[in-house]
């Protein structure tokens, strides 16, 4: 091939690659705000991931601190399908446990970014202060899980787990990560990747890469666990792990682990999300009343004990 013919070949790469995106911008500005040139990307802040990279950007004019999630470049051909998925599905929620989806942007690397508020923390981080209580935010991911679970149609997040809730700065569990969510009714040709962390996944998850509502419901409990223990669950298994998660949940961590907070009642709401066969584990509404009765039992024995979000510390 002539120096001339790969000038052409590439020339014909650009221009259909721009086509895609012009195609795929179109489709996702139909859900939400196309931002556009709006946002500015601050290079030094950024979080990378295996699927995308976060960085934190300014909303001009108003300054507003963003979350810009960019897919990485070899990620490409699957991503911009992904991203729609996830705009569409995310779009469409409002509640005050869910992170908010702001928009949209092309500005960066020349694909759909993903534009949401930035939250300097996430519930994982956040309990490594064991002053912290986490039952607060284990109820609040419960009623985000439970809006979910309850929207028409109904919506799977598919990987729930301690650095998927954000910290607000008032203390408030958000849920986010709904790129591998998936609708009770999906859209025709967006593809399904149901690739949760296995820790967090239910036995039969694992097995066929099912995104559903008793998923959510055994990574929900494996969650609440993490919160309790600032650990990842099967953190203290030996190897082979795999063979260990596959036999059932993890064994109940000790009272100085949890700081004495996973009473007998919380261990069997935990408990009760892993069921072995699915179709016994409670609804998430099921659970937030169980939730909702262990907090009453503890206010009246402890009447001054507050229920409210404390506050993220400065540092």
């Amino acid at each position: 091939m002539t120096i001339n013919e790969n000038l052409v070949s590439y020339k014909d790469t650009l221009a259909m690659r721009d086509s895609d995106l012009d195609e795929t911008l179109r489709r996702g500005s139909r859900h939400c705000i196309n931002f556009d040139w709006l946002i500015e990307r601050d290079e030094t802040r950024v979080l990378k991931g295996a699927y995308a990279n976060i960085y934190q950007g300014t909303l001009r004019p108003e300054g507003r601190k963003v979350a810009i999630r960019i897919v990485h470049q070899w990620r490409r051909d699957q991503g911009d399908k992904l991203v729609l998925r996830e705009v569409q599905i995310w779009c469409q929620l409002r509640q005050k446990n869910i992170l908010p989806l702001l928009g949209i942007t092309t500005a960066f690397a020349d694909t759909v970014s993903i534009v949401s508020p930035w939250m300097d923390t996430n519930a994982y981080i956040y309990v490594q202060d064991r002053s912290i209580d986490p039952r607060p935010l284990i109820q609040g991911i419960a009623k985000g899980l439970c809006y979910l679970h309850n929207h028409q149609p109904p919506v799977f997040h598919g990987d729930v787990k301690g650095t998927n809730v954000l910290i607000s700065p008032e203390g408030q569990p958000l849920l986010t990560g709904f790129g591998l969510s998936r609708l009770a009714d999906p859209v025709p040709d967006m593809p399904l990747e149901p690739r949760g962390r296995a820790l967090w996944m239910a036995p039969e998850s694992i097995e066929t890469g099912s995104v559903n509502r008793e998923g959510d419901v055994w990574a929900f409990g494996m969650t609440a666990l993490e919160l309790f223990t600032a650990k990842h669950p099967f953190y203290n298994q030996p190897h082979p792990l795999f063979r260990r998660m596959m036999k059932g949940p993890p064994n109940r961590p000790t009272r100085q682990e949890t700081y004495s907070r996973l009473t007998n009642k919380w261990w069997q709401i935990c408990s009760s999300c892993w069921k072995r066969d699915p179709s016994f584990r409670p609804s998430m509404s099921e659970l937030i009343k169980a939730i909702v009765t262990t907090w009453d039992e503890t206010s009246s024995r402890h009447p001054g004990q507050k229920r409210a979000y404390p506050p993220i510390r400065n540092p």
